[in-house]
């Protein structure tokens, strides 16, 4: 029985042991998970940075084209965006044609955002033609960098000449263009 009592005791024994692992193995978990909580709390801090990014360059411009189809209009560039056209001696009931292009030198596409005519007498119209508010013009170097519209005065009526009226095109990078 003395053998008996030797092995319940070393049992015994195993099993505190066993026990005193476990929570040995415990203690070191729940440490672990204390230091895991305070370095998360040091990674989670917000941190605010301001910055500009920039990812390409937006520029265009216009221009008249050589010569129009007859000498009695005249294409002149005021800015990068306004032609000037000044008319003389135009007959009524005959059209005038006039092209000019846009050309866009930055590095994004941009989109013609609007077209504004302003000093058209009252019995003359001005057309804009071959470009509309909207169209896309691709980047400097790519298919489709230069544009041509075309500008068509017709004279409904006598009026006093010369006279002279201003086309602008405002352009603006394609992904803010806005739809009127």
């Amino acid at each position: 029985m003395i053998r008996t009592g030797i092995r319940e005791g070393e049992q015994l024994a195993r099993k505190r042991n066993s026990f005193a692992r476990m929570g040995v193995v415990c203690v070191a978990l729940l440490m672990a998970l204390g230091v895991m909580g305070v370095a998360y709390g040091h990674w989670s801090k917000t941190l605010d940075i301001t910055s500009t990014l920039e990812t390409g360059t937006m520029s265009a411009n216009v221009s008249c084209c050589d010569g129009c189809t007859d000498s009695e209009i005249s294409c002149n560039v005021v800015s990068n965006d306004e032609l000037q056209f000044t008319v003389n001696n135009a007959d009524v009931d005959f059209h005038y044609y006039c092209d000019f292009n846009i050309a866009n030198t930055g590095t994004i596409p941009v989109k013609i955002q609007s077209i504004t005519k302003s000093g058209v007498p009252g019995t003359v119209t001005a057309d804009i033609t071959g470009v509309e508010v909207g169209d896309q013009i691709e980047q400097e170097g790519a298919d489709g960098d230069t544009v041509t519209g075309t500008v068509d005065v017709y004279l409904a009526a006598s009026t006093s000449q010369p006279f002279t009226f201003t086309v602008e095109i405002e352009v603006v990078q394609w992904n803010l263009y806005v739809s009127p």
